[in-house]
């Protein structure tokens, strides 16, 4: 996933469903704990209840060593049961559905446990008449299960709410970043003017400095290059000037037609290199300023002036130039649409049929 909206709305949705895992497990374990000790205090509690009812009840009996089964309250689960006995294991009274067999062999008072049942036992009469008392493990399982889904069961609900909470909050904490791409995609080829780091998170302020640090020696450079073509054109002017004037001297100097003819055409070389630098020149200015300007002029008075001044270079092939009466009023810098009506006249000139 590339996006790190995305990402960021799935780690932490990933990460509070880790967290709410292993809460539910802790919470399980402590309550399991919990659970056992208030299940045992139930269990020690009904035996010493029952005991001393039984103990009433055995002694009042005319005849001894019978075993009696209690009726049932109602029909519904019986968690405890429970069996009391003499002290050679003969059953003197037993619950409604109480199963002598998962009962284990009495080990004094205290708890016990088997695979299945856990148990509580007590004595009275010097030990004469026991008790046991027993709950099935699967009840306390089946309990804590209960709980821990319970606490489990809302991951479900409020799972798909975090994703779309985390998802907006992310996209809200990230509507800088988003703008940043906005503003970045609309700016033109050579604006290289620092980006404004404001509302954008710390973790981003550092990219966003070393991207400006890029952009400032991006200028520099283009910079130097304009400043090098600068240069490089106006010392050129000088020493062409100087050519062509020493070859116009020659050539009224001399009447030799072969002579003539040589340095017209070192003449001509001279011009056309003269045309290159001033054009190389031209070109460093449009790249140094700005093509739009705050306010606006009539492009027909610079179209007219390139004309005339072609029309005194190139007398070869007339130039017929068309402008409307009204003003061609536009914000171009005027500079930049002479030396682009200069290119597209010479251009026409030089390779088509006439214009």
């Amino acid at each position: 996933m590339k996006s790190l909206q995305g990402r960021l709305g799935l780690s932490l949705s990933l990460m509070l469903a880790c967290l709410w895992v292993l809460a539910v497990v802790l919470a399980s374990l402590i309550i399991g704990r919990k659970l056992d000790t208030v299940f045992d205090f139930a269990l020690r509690t009904t035996a010493e209840r029952i005991l001393p009812i039984a103990v009433v009840d055995i002694v009042r009996r005319k005849e001894a060593g019978i075993s009696q089964r209690l009726a049932p309250i109602d029909e519904g689960e019986e968690l405890f049961t429970s069996i009391v006995f003499d002290d050679e294991g003969r059953i003197l009274l037993q619950s409604h559905k109480a199963d002598p067999a998962i009962f284990p062999t009495y080990e004094g008072p205290g708890f016990q446990e088997t695979t299945t049942h856990r148990f509580y036992s007590d004595q009275a009469l010097q030990g004469t008449i026991r008790i046991m008392v027993a709950e099935p493990l699967s009840h306390r399982v089946k309990t804590a299960r209960g709980i821990g889904l319970s606490l489990g069961l809302p991951l479900v609900l409020v799972l798909p709410l975090a994703l779309i909470a985390i998802g907006g909050g992310v996209r809200a904490s990230l509507g800088g970043v988003r703008r940043l791409r906005l503003s970045l995609r609309a700016r033109s080829a050579g604006d290289l003017s620092p980006v404004s780091a404001r509302d954008l998170p710390g973790e981003i302020e550092p990219l966003i400095h070393a991207f400006n640090d890029l952009l400032a020696r991006l200028r520099k450079a283009f910079e130097a290059e304009r400043s090098f073509a600068t240069n490089a054109a106006h010392e050129l002017r000088t020493p062409l000037a100087g050519a062509i004037a020493q070859a116009q001297r020659l050539k009224s100097e001399t009447t030799d037609p072969a002579v003539v003819k040589r340095v017209s055409e070192m003449e001509a070389a001279l011009q056309r290199l003269t045309r290159l630098s001033e054009r190389l020149l031209q070109l460093a200015r449009a790249e140094g300023g700005q093509l739009r300007r705050d306010q606006v002029s009539d492009l027909r008075i610079p179209a007219r002036l390139i004309v005339d001044d072609l029309r005194r270079d190139i007398q070869s092939s007339p130039i017929n130039l068309t402008l409307p009466d009204g003003p061609v009023l536009c914000d171009l810098d005027v500079d930049a649409f002479g030396i682009v009506c200069r290119n597209l006249i010479e251009n026409a000139l030089r390779h088509g049929d006439g214009v």
